[in-house]
């Protein structure tokens, strides 16, 4: 799997953070790919509170939301 180490210096350590949990996010799902998908799933967990707070402008359930793109994932096997 993609190894981020040469990449350290180029992000900030919450990217780092969205890439490993994105990465973990496609391994614990068997997925051969890294997907926008699993980046956006990474972010609502490393920025909940932006997350939550665009979300809710928008008049959505943030909850739902993710249900939504986890079940999407799920879809994609």
């Amino acid at each position: 799997m993609l190894d981020l180490t040469n990449y350290r210096d180029y992000l900030s350590e919450k990217a780092h953070q969205v890439l490993s949990i994105a990465i973990n996010e496609s391994k614990k799902r068997k997925h051969n790919y890294l997907g926008v998908e699993h980046i956006f799933l990474a972010f609502t967990k490393v920025e909940s509170e932006f997350f939550n707070e665009v979300i809710k402008e928008l008049n959505l359930d943030p909850k739902f939301v993710i249900g939504f793109l986890k079940q999407h994932l799920n879809l994609n096997k």
